[in-house]
């Protein structure tokens, strides 16, 4: 049975009501997850168990450095997940 009120509907015949003023916006549709977000979260893990490793083997300065790198490139893989626009890649050979 089709719904001809001018209400959008939701699989089972539930209408759908709008958020309130006081409710979280739904996130955008048009949030960027591709190739540059799982290139940075792979960058982050490599950072972080690099990091690690340079800790285990009491080189701490090494390590210290390695997971600031880390933490600022899993704040751009973050920035990348809520639709950031600038987009950057680095290969390092």
């Amino acid at each position: 049975m089709a719904h001809d009120d001018g209400r959008q509907y939701q699989t089972g015949g539930r209408p759908v009501h709008p958020p309130g003023p006081g409710a979280p916006a739904p996130r955008p549709a048009t949030t960027y997850m591709g190739f540059y977000f799982w290139y940075w979260c792979g960058v982050t893990v490599l950072l972080l168990m690099g990091s690690l490793f340079f800790l285990a083997h009491d080189l701490v300065g090494t390590g210290l450095l390695g997971l600031l790198i880390a933490g600022l490139s899993a704040l751009y893989a973050r920035y990348l997940y809520r639709g950031g626009r600038y987009r950057m890649m680095f290969i390092i050979f």
